[in-house]
């Protein structure tokens, strides 16, 4: 019985892609969920999922429209201060 030595795999050509780490794209995400999705957007691109990409590309265009019409109704319509919203959560934070 001969072992080999040399069982690492060949690479050769352009099979291999540099993405972001998941923990990157988790931590982008915890600071905005845009940032996140931008370098999943990446990622994805990189590795070649076109129908991934334009699910998560759709995603993070709807996330944006919900969340601006969102802010624009607690502005607009209710009339809440967010600057005093904001400061309650950074305090929560610390």
């Amino acid at each position: 019985m001969e072992i080999d030595d040399n069982n690492v795999s060949e690479e050769q050509g352009g099979d291999y892609v540099e993405i972001y780490s998941k923990t990157a794209i988790f931590w982008f995400s915890m600071l905005d969920p845009i940032f996140g999705g931008a370098l999943l957007l990446i990622n994805l691109n990189a590795a070649g999922y076109k129908k991934a990409f334009y699910t998560v590309l759709s995603g993070l265009i709807l996330y944006t429209a919900v969340i601006t019409y969102v802010e624009n109704k607690l502005l607009v319509v209710y009339k809440i201060d967010m600057t005093i919203l904001l400061f309650s959560v950074f305090l929560s934070l610390y």
